[in-house]
């Protein structure tokens, strides 16, 4: 399962390293996980996702070494492969530049998976929007007739169950990211008057019999106000002391 490790590791060696391990995951792993699975798919996709961000981290750390390499900022040595790997696994995405910026981290629900942060809100959970679906480069037609499974197309489509539990696990992740408070928010109303209702995704907490408090009225000026007040009905969830 590739070549034995050498004591400065250049790029190839990285490669012939962490490359067998991913593969040979994928190639004994991920059938067996298939071959144990409920109907619905729930564990056999979870890990081929994973498979697939592997793959992702070591592109981008096998890339990384090299560039940081070739401008002489390190050293050959596993240490630096390993410094790399942290560096590329906990690099925050989507930081945007206000004021903020040193504690406030903007993310998309998808790269939520693995972090943990003190308090969490999760942007827009309203139905048919979130997590939104991208648009593929298919035609409309197309893309209907491969869900619709009609004709030829039928053996192109994924198990619908795949695309809802994928729904499912982002919004999963993202709430166990949160490890003090969990804040969710969503819009009910558009600038052209049409009315949204609540995302679907939020009616686990009522199966669970877990208590949502509605952040209203004129707690909702104080978390838009210039001065940032954190507004009581928060306060009290939170159970944090802001001073005024």
């Amino acid at each position: 399962m590739g070549s034995r490790p050498t004591d400065d590791p250049g790029t190839g060696e990285v490669e012939a390293t962490f490359d067998p391990v991913v593969e040979a995951y994928d190639a004994v792993v991920l059938p067996q996980r298939l071959a144990a699975d409920t109907p619905d798919l729930t564990e056999t996709s979870r890990t081929a996702r994973a498979v697939e961000r592997s793959r992702k981290l070591l592109g981008q750390v096998r890339g990384k070494y090299a560039d940081w390499r070739d401008r002489g900022h390190v050293v050959d040595s596993w240490g630096t492969v390993l410094d790399v790997f942290d560096a590329v696994a906990t690099t925050r995405p989507g930081r945007r530049e206000h004021d903020n910026a040193e504690r406030i981290d903007v993310l998309d629900a998808t790269d939520t998976w693995l972090r943990e942060y003190p308090y969490v809100v999760a942007v827009g959970l309203v139905d048919g929007k979130w997590p939104e679906r991208p648009d593929g480069a298919f035609p409309p037609a197309f893309r209907d007739a491969v869900v619709a499974g009609e004709g030829p197309a039928a053996g192109l489509g994924v198990r619908g169950a795949w695309t809802e539990e994928r729904e499912r696990d982002h919004f999963v992740d993202a709430v166990r990211t949160a490890t003090e408070g969990l804040v969710l928010t969503r819009f009910t109303e558009d600038a052209d008057g049409v009315t949204y209702h609540r995302s679907p995704l939020l009616d686990e907490f009522d199966d669970r019999g877990v208590d949502l408090p509605a952040v209203e009225g004129g707690d909702v000026a104080d978390l838009l106000a210039a001065d940032r007040r954190l507004p009581e009905s928060l306060r009290r969830v939170l159970d944090v002391e802001v001073a005024e």
